[in-house]
This record gives structure tokens, C-alpha cells and sequence, in this order.
């Protein structure tokens, strides 16, 4: 079972956290640097819960490319710890 901890940070150095559990997760990078973490039940079927992962100049710079807003719902960086507690991989675009 993993633990993953998807954090945003802001500038007046608020941060806010989502923290769910899985037995299995997979990152998918797109083309643009955008990155997209899927969590399994098992190997072969999603329970619905994507994250995405990316930094505000590369939302803004997605949004100015397709001239609309940036994503409204993503996080800046994602921690992912095994069943011990211990942080063994980091997810962001930086």
C-alpha cells in the first residue's frame, strides 16, 4: 500500500494537501511536461482517481497555447511513501 501526498504551494506560503492510499499508482507524462498520477486497485482496473501534477508557469503557459484559463484543480508536487512511512519517490515537473 502506498501513501500519496499532493501538495500546492502558494505565495503567501499557504499550502494545502490531498492524501489518499492505493495499493498501486502509475505516472504518466504527456508531451507538454504535465504529469498524471493514476491509482490502481490493481493492475488492470482504475478506481477513478487522477491527480495532476505540474508547475504554475506550465499551466499558464498550457492555457495561453489553447487561450483559455489554467487547469483550476492541480498540485505542484506529490510525495509518495511506502507501507514504513518512508518518502520513496517525488513527482513534479521541476
Amino acid at each position: 500500500m502506498f501513501t500519496l501526498r499532493f501538495m500546492s504551494f502558494f505565495e503567501d506560503k499557504e499550502e494545502v494537501a490531498s492524501v489518499i492510499s492505493a495499493p498501486h499508482y502509475e505516472v504518466y507524462t504527456h508531451r507538454n511536461g504535465r504529469k498524471v498520477v493514476c491509482v490502481f486497485k490493481d493492475q488492470t482496473t482504475t478506481d477513478g482517481i487522477e491527480r495532476t501534477v505540474m508547475s504554475d508557469d506550465l499551466a499558464k503557459k498550457l492555457a495561453s497555447e489553447h487561450n483559455t484559463e489554467p487547469l483550476p484543480n492541480y498540485y505542484h508536487v506529490c510525495y509518495v511513501e511506502n507501507q514504513s512511512g518512508k518518502t520513496i519517490d517525488k513527482i513534479s515537473t521541476k
